[in-house]
């Protein structure tokens, strides 16, 4: 069934296996089209195996595959986000440098994402560390994001989740993240 594909994917993910998960997700996306997370598990595995061509032409399809009320729709469009960071990390540690226009395109593409959904945190996470890496690597975004109010708004919010629910993994973590800017 797509649910226990949907678990190995995310297993072999979580277990750093990218070679596996790459081949299961590849026949799996034949045999389920219409499950919008195996496709977007077959994109991490494809952008943490170092793949981003690849990446690239497999988020293409899946965007374009996926119904607009989707709720992965949100999350594959955060992996656009994704890409690009991993690229401009690629770019960096192959040159020692440069990169600028991965750099504007993550943040622009995790900042659209929570724009439209700021239920998604993660994404404006990524957005402000990825601004705050902007401004101190002196690459002007336009347009500029003032990553300091956006930290204190997602952290407020993060906030007021974690005292209905302080057992929230994730809102911990983004406590976290959002200190280490």
């Amino acid at each position: 069934s797509s649910a226990k594909i949907l678990a190995a994917l995310r297993a072999l993910n979580d277990r750093r296996m990218f070679k596996h998960a790459v081949s299961l997700g590849t026949e799996a996306v034949r045999a389920y089209p219409d499950v919008a997370g195996i496709h977007r598990r077959l994109v991490q595995a494809l952008i943490d195996g170092g793949d981003l061509d690849s990446a690239e032409r497999a988020l293409g399809a899946a965007i374009a595959q996926v119904a607009t009320g989707d709720a992965e729709l949100l999350e594959l469009k955060g992996l656009a986000g994704r890409l690009a960071k991993q690229r401009y990390v690629m770019h960096v540690a192959s040159t020692g440098s440069g990169g600028e226009s991965f750099l504007r395109e993550a943040v622009a593409r995790y900042g659209a994402v929570y724009s439209a959904n700021q239920n998604a945190y993660w994404h404006g996470i990524n957005a402000v560390a990825l601004a705050a890496l902007a401004e101190r690597s002196n690459v002007t975004l336009d347009p500029r994001i003032d990553w300091h109010a956006a930290s204190r708004k997602i952290l407020k919010q993060r906030q007021t989740a974690f005292a209905k629910d302080p057992g929230d993994l994730w809102t911990c973590t983004s406590f976290l993240s959002r200190e280490l800017v």
